[in-house]
């Protein structure tokens, strides 16, 4: 029987992108090492960043950027 682990990194983001990012960053990301580097993922965070209004032209110009710290930085639940 087939599980979400034999699914390719590319598809569980497309999963993830409909999954609140907080429930993303907490919950999913804690499941097991797939989920987590799928749950990291830049292209998630990135579109993440995107809906919150971030300019992400200007970010992705700095070197190594973090996008979930890009996307803690300028969403409301940090702390909460």
């Amino acid at each position: 029987m087939a599980c979400m682990d034999d699914l390719p990194e590319s598809v569980l983001v497309d999963i993830f992108r409909h999954v609140e990012p907080e429930v993303l960053f907490r919950v999913c990301s804690c499941v097991c090492r797939l989920w987590r580097e799928s749950c990291l993922s830049s292209v998630l965070w990135k579109g993440f960043c995107a809906g919150l209004g971030v300019d992400v032209a200007s970010l992705e110009k700095q070197p190594s950027l973090d996008w979930v710290h890009a996307y803690l930085e300028a969403s409301t639940w940090v702390g909460s």
